[in-house]
């Protein structure tokens, strides 16, 4: 069946409203579904797994010094 006719039948047609039950409002059809939430805590998981655990070390003068010098002469040999 060609995929612009298959639904001819019935493209036409008036939405149904019914005449026993008022319509809901824009406002009133959002509040039904506000309360799902299919990811329930989902966010704190993905912040609490993405927060650093690691202990910052906090180098003092002296050893900032050492480990400069230390990286100097590792750069300095990279090529051997």
């Amino acid at each position: 069946m060609d995929s612009n006719r298959k639904y001819d039948i019935i493209k036409n047609h008036l939405h149904h409203v019914s005449q026993r039950h008022p319509q809901l409002s824009k406002a009133s059809y959002a509040a039904r579904f506000s309360p799902f939430a299919a990811l329930t805590g989902y966010d704190d998981i993905v912040n609490e797994a993405a927060r650093s655990t690691d202990e910052k070390y906090d180098f003092d003068d002296d050893a900032r010094l050492r480990l400069s010098n230390r990286l100097s002469v590792v750069f300095d040999h990279l090529d051997e």
